[in-house]
């Protein structure tokens, strides 16, 4: 396992190839080849953090996999199908965990220095980041509304929801003003040397493309060669 600011350090642009690759590798191989990427993913890319927040959001899902499950089975639909859709969507969410718990905006500034006077890539990091930060205090302010009223009242989704929309929407100005801060400070995040646990990642993608080419690949001789 690797710890948390191992994952953090590591190239930015690595990382989302790396996903990019393995989502592609578990969604058009068979199950026994996703079942060797998974557990490779896993073993090089999961650490407590990650793995608290996995296990977390996979507690609350389990309902929607349940009424999953029993609804293919009424509709004829093969346990091996269904096996594969349940390993791929919790697959989905380790992912999803991955991203959050290793990404941050200084990390990606820092390997970017060739798109860092880039109006465009400016542009979708301040999009992205003040759309991180809406909905953030949208999910705060729903949360403050919700505890304010009397159980009974909870049926009210739709108010609740409008409610803190309009709330939040109220606080665009600063919500904006926050997030043209953050990329400032970001920007003068100077470049950061190319860390030892990169090549790690560097090994999983090649074991992710030759699984999905059927390449036959030697990793005895590229340990070796990255060990001299």
């Amino acid at each position: 396992m690797a710890n948390k600011e191992i994952l953090i350090d590591s190239n930015s642009w690595v990382k989302i190839f790396l996903i990019l690759v393995s989502i592609v590798s578990v969604t058009i191989t068979s199950f026994g080849k996703q079942s060797a990427i998974i557990i490779l993913t896993l073993i090089v890319l999961s650490n407590k953090h990650i793995l608290k927040s996995w296990f977390k959001i996979t507690i609350k899902l389990i309902p929607f996999l349940i009424v999953y499950f029993i609804m293919a089975m009424l509709s004829g639909i093969e346990y091996l199908t269904q096996l594969q859709f349940g390993v791929i969507f919790i697959y989905f969410l380790f992912i999803s965990c991955f991203i959050l718990n290793s990404f941050t905006l200084k990390g990606i500034m820092a390997d970017s220095v060739a798109l860092k006077k880039s109006e465009l890539f400016s542009s979708t990091l301040l999009f992205c980041l003040t759309t991180e930060k809406f909905i953030s205090q949208f999910i705060k302010r729903n949360t403050e509304l919700t505890k304010s009223i009397r159980l009974t009242q909870i049926h009210k989704g739709l108010e609740l929801f409008i409610s803190s929309l309009e709330l939040t929407w109220k606080e665009k100005e600063t919500i904006g003003q926050s997030a043209h801060e953050d990329l400032a400070k970001a920007l003068d995040t100077p470049s950061r040397s190319f860390k030892h646990f990169n090549l790690m990642l560097f090994l999983l993608i090649l074991f992710d493309i030759s699984v999905i080419t059927n390449f036959p690949v030697n990793y005895d001789t590229i340990l070796s060669t990255i060990s001299i």
